[in-house]
């Protein structure tokens, strides 16, 4: 099994053009990076974190809020509640925002209040998520955000909202279980100085060992002809090579050419 991890920043932005729609943040996905890196595998889970995730709020479309003045003889109560009401009570725009066990199947799991505070707002999103360092999407989850009408309407010209974080997405793979060989063929072979063929392609085959068993270089390369000192070199007189599912895409044909005519040996085993 293998394991490597894809880091990605997250940067979006979300405006009067944004409308009420919701808006991807961030989901697992897998890319073409990994298609040619998993090849040979036979399972592939894919797991999403979301490492950080903020928003700063710019909002200028209503009211300034004036902050209130707590004491210290307030209860913390008491304090808790102001914050509260002015949070929630006065001029605003929000944004919902969602988690998605498959990509857009989404539920609203919180309610966020932007209020005019100037010069600009940084709200921690993470608070909303989890209270882990990191938060976990599995294979095929999502988070989003949309804006909510509060009665205040949504975005418009002087708003803008940016939401900037980090994502990983951690790739295991677990190689293809290949069945134990099962039997071997012995060849042989007289490799010359102009490129020939070796072997067809062998797409049923699990292993293949070359052995160079005469006096000069031979050089082998695969899909397409062979060229001198160029490509996998068998030394003269025992210089050998093993291809095997690890090394060697099966769909294609194997060629030789020596530096002086030699003997090469091969067992292609199935």
């Amino acid at each position: 099994m293998e394991v490597y991890n894809r880091n990605q920043p997250i940067a979006l932005k979300l405006d009067s053009s944004s409308a009420d729609r919701i808006i991807t943040i961030f989901h697992c996905k897998s890319d073409t990076e990994d298609a040619g890196y998993l090849r040979n595998a036979d399972h592939v889970v894919l797991n999403g974190f979301i490492k950080t995730l903020r928003l700063k709020a710019n909002i200028k479309s209503v009211a300034e809020v004036q902050l209130p003045n707590l004491s210290p003889e307030q209860s913390r109560t008491e304090r808790l509640n102001l914050l509260r009401n002015l949070e929630w009570s006065s001029p605003r725009k929000e944004v919902n925002l969602y988690v998605a066990e498959t990509f857009n199947n989404w539920f609203c799991i919180a309610t966020v209040s932007l209020l005019n505070i100037q010069p600009f707002r940084i709200i921690n999103l993470m608070e909303y998520l989890t209270e882990n360092l990191a938060f976990e999407l599995g294979t095929t989850g999502a988070v989003g955000i949309s804006v909510h009408n509060a009665g205040y309407g949504l975005l418009d010209a002087n708003d803008e909202l940016v939401i900037h974080g980090s994502a990983t997405t951690e790739v295991v793979v677990i190689p293809a279980t290949i069945p134990p060989i099962e039997a071997c063929t012995p060849y042989g072979w007289t490799v010359q100085t102009d490129s020939g063929l070796v072997l067809p392609a062998q797409q049923n085959s699990k292993q293949i060992t070359f052995t160079n068993l005469g006096p000069g270089k031979v050089f082998l390369s695969v899909g397409k002809h062979a060229e001198l000192n160029k490509g996998i070199a068998l030394f003269p007189n025992g210089g050998s090579y093993e291809f095997n599912r690890s090394n060697y895409p099966f769909t294609l044909p194997i060629y030789a050419i020596a530096s002086e005519n030699s003997a090469l040996s091969g067992l292609v085993c199935v």
